[in-house]
């Protein structure tokens, strides 16, 4: 997979040397574009959607962490590359923070920095790879998954037998490792469509992807109902749900795009607490997703 670059430096004859110089091809990279600054890289990083930023971390303007740190809210499936001449744990710990992938010290060579594209394209392919699905091998696991697909099926489509109470829906819950004990979780649910080429198919692959990447944020269980991915969201953290989804969700959208090569619609419901609220909040995510006009974007209240 060859993955395209924004390289972002201020120096004009530095900036050229690194795009010029530097065998990016050979590494499985493609420069798309370049800015002078940090404010310029914002303006078209929307546009080119580039897989990786190449940056100097002193630049006018703002600084090569306060561009990762905007890049991340924008385009959390973004990776960052951090040149610097600051040998210091403090700016290395906030790089983590930031998609950074690679933080490599300067002076570096174009000869040092195209051998380092190899290291950076593997961690690439690893980061992104791993959202991809693979078959599940462990029977204990795949028991456990039907366990909670078994359990939270009827919820959401409302089964006409009668339900347990909400105390023995939640201990239910907390024996397959939903919800942890003593705690009180919010819950939303997510209903998302796949679409290739403006055929829509979404199967098991699809579950399993928005699994790996949801759960890098809150725990996530997801399952195929009427050709629709179905995910319930548990999170403790209290807060608006378009601020709690905002970066979990783009995410999904821009991986899909770049991985699956396809595109991902989804219909999101109000925050609810109680697990018998499940029904009501999967027709939620449902109507959102089918009745909101086009040009609504791809996440959808």
């Amino acid at each position: 997979m060859k993955y395209t670059v924004l390289v972002v430096e201020d120096e004009y004859e530095q900036r050229r040397a690194v795009i010029e110089r530097v065998n990016w091809e050979a590494a499985g990279f493609e420069v798309v574009g370049e800015a002078e600054n940090g404010v310029e890289a914002l303006d078209i990083i929307e546009t080119l959607e580039p897989d990786l930023i190449l940056t100097d971390i002193k630049m006018p303007m703002i600084s090569g962490l306060e561009l990762a740190k905007r890049v991340r809210e924008l385009r959390p499936a973004t990776q960052m590359v951090i040149l610097s001449g600051y040998d210091s744990f403090e700016y290395a710990r906030e790089a983590i923070n930031y998609n950074i992938i690679s933080y490599l010290l300067k002076p570096i060579s174009s000869d040092e920095l195209s051998r380092e594209l190899f290291t950076i394209k593997k961690r690439m392919d690893e980061k992104l790879g791993s959202v991809i699905a693979r078959p599940e091998s462990d029977t204990e696991k795949q028991l456990h998954r039907m366990k909670i697909n078994t359990f939270l099926l009827p919820l959401m489509l409302g089964s006409n037998e009668e339900q347990p109470d909400e105390r023995e829906l939640a201990r239910r819950a907390e024996e397959l490792g939903i919800i942890k004990e003593n705690t009180k979780p919010h819950y939303c649910v997510l209903v998302s469509k796949f679409k290739n080429n403006g055929v829509s198919y979404t199967g098991k692959e699809h579950t399993d992807f928005l699994d790996a990447v949801l759960n890098k944020y809150f725990y996530a269980v997801s399952f195929t109902v009427y050709g629709r991915a179905v995910t319930l969201i548990v999170y403790d953290n209290e807060g608006d749900i378009s601020s709690v989804l905002d970066l979990p969700l783009k995410e999904v959208v821009q991986t899909a795009k770049k991985m699956l090569l396809q595109t991902c619609t989804i219909g999101i419901s109000r925050e609810f607490s109680e697990l018998s609220g499940c029904s009501a909040a999967y027709f939620q995510a449902v109507t959102a997703r089918r009745y909101t006009k086009d040009g609504a974007g791809e996440v959808r209240f």
